[in-house]
């Protein structure tokens, strides 16, 4: 079920406003025109894995900044074994569970060693979702008539689509939080 709307028939809002800047960044970083990205469109099928770190960098240099890159599950649960085993063999020869105080800094460390492996943006993540994520919702906007009914009713849903982990789309206005829980 595709319930997402059509932003590109709506009048000047400010998705809209977002949206466009979004596909003008995009089709440069990707060589493609601005009519080829699509607000359906998903970034993850959009944008080549080797580049997506590069894309990622430059829409936030111009201001863009999307939800973080993630690691392939094999990549992460690598790392996860290679951080917790040597700290379990220190705990049983120390004997001493004090060594798990050192798992933050270490997880962190790890964090920002890994950066540059991430190359999974969040799943079903469209190019018009994104778009939404990325407009602030200012009282002075709605005032000025720049957020639609339509624009307000598609932030809530994807407010709710990440909280609750359902894919945006599958989200309509007789939807139940209760269903999705």
């Amino acid at each position: 079920m595709n319930d997402q709307p059509d932003i590109a028939f709506r009048p000047e809002s400010m998705t809209r406003r977002t949206l466009c800047r979004l596909q003008a960044k995009l089709s440069e970083s990707i060589a493609l025109s601005p009519a080829d990205i699509a607000p359906t469109k998903q970034l993850e099928t959009l944008i080549l894995p080797k580049e997506r770190s590069r894309v990622w960098r430059e829409l936030a240099d111009a201001g863009l900044r999307l939800p973080s890159l993630k690691l392939s599950p094999p990549v992460f649960w690598t790392l996860t074994v290679f951080v917790l085993t040597p700290l379990l063999l220190l705990a049983f020869v120390l004997k001493t569970w004090a060594i798990f105080f050192s798992l933050p800094e270490l997880s962190l460390l790890l964090h920002k060693l890994t950066r540059r492996f991430a190359i999974h943006p969040p799943k079903h993540l469209t190019v018009y979702e994104a778009a939404l994520s990325l407009t602030p919702f200012r009282h002075e906007d709605y005032k000025a008539g720049l957020w639609p009914a339509e624009d307000i009713a598609d932030k809530v849903r994807l407010v709710i689509a990440v909280s609750t982990g359902a894919p945006f789309d599958s989200l309509c206005g007789k939807t139940r939080i209760a269903e999705l829980c």
